[in-house]
């Protein structure tokens, strides 16, 4: 099977043994991806279905290497399916591994489309970095957005999540550290030492001050009613 065989869209087919068990337009391989409960539940493969229609891509919990591998599985897949048709990127996380993140990072730079970052909820840490890796002028924030740097060690809440902190807690930590505060500089406005102090202090930024930091471009507003 060829790369454009494995990667288009079919037409919704019946089941093959008469049953009225829904068929995906997603692949297989694809859905056994999925961060969720196995075997994936119709609905879940639905809602999946109208996200990817709709070119988005959702990271809502906290990121390790499966959450990565899907994410970077979805990313590809859209844009096997249409290379110069915009992406989107929703972002609901505390952060997490930093080596996952970077995996997504990296695949976000290898993308053809304009990717669009939204954070919906919060991005905190490597979700930060994630969030602000986007298409320049296409990264933004809900106005209530929770966006923060944690420091680089334990902790829910920091770059390091508790299943990846024994892997990556190790001789190459400083090493890591170093990459990810470079990274913040090249998608920003920030030094990687203001990066570091901000680490360190843990702040937390309103959108306008993540505007002025270069770490994203715009606030959405809620429509008038």
């Amino acid at each position: 099977m060829g790369t454009s065989d494995r990667f288009s869209k079919p037409q919704q087919p019946a089941a093959s043994d008469g049953s009225s068990r829904r068929t995906s337009w997603i692949p297989q391989w694809l859905i056994d991806l999925l961060p969720t409960a196995k075997p994936v539940p119709d609905h879940v493969v639905e809602l999946y279905e109208r996200l990817l229609a709709g070119r988005i891509v959702v990271i809502g919990a906290e990121i390790d290497d499966r959450m990565a591998e899907a994410t970077i599985a979805q990313l590809q897949f859209l844009e096997a399916l249409e290379p110069d048709k915009e992406l989107n990127l929703y972002l609901n996380s505390p952060g997490g591994s930093v080596t996952a993140s970077f995996a997504i990072c990296e695949a976000i730079e290898r993308l053809q489309p304009a990717l669009s970052t939204v954070c919906i909820g919060q991005a905190c840490g490597t979700a930060l970095l994630l969030l602000t890796s986007g298409t320049p002028k296409k990264r933004f924030a809900l106005p209530d957005a929770r966006l923060q740097f944690v420091p680089t060690e334990g902790g829910r809440l920091s770059v390091f999540s508790d299943a990846s902190a024994g892997r990556e807690a190790d001789g190459s930590l400083a090493e890591l550290r170093a990459t990810l505060f470079r990274s913040f500089a090249r998608h920003s406005k920030l030094s990687a030492a203001r990066v570091e102090s901000l680490c360190a202090y843990r702040e937390r930024l309103s959108p306008q001050v993540a505007i002025e930091y270069g770490l994203i471009d715009g606030v959405f507003q809620r429509p008038r009613r």
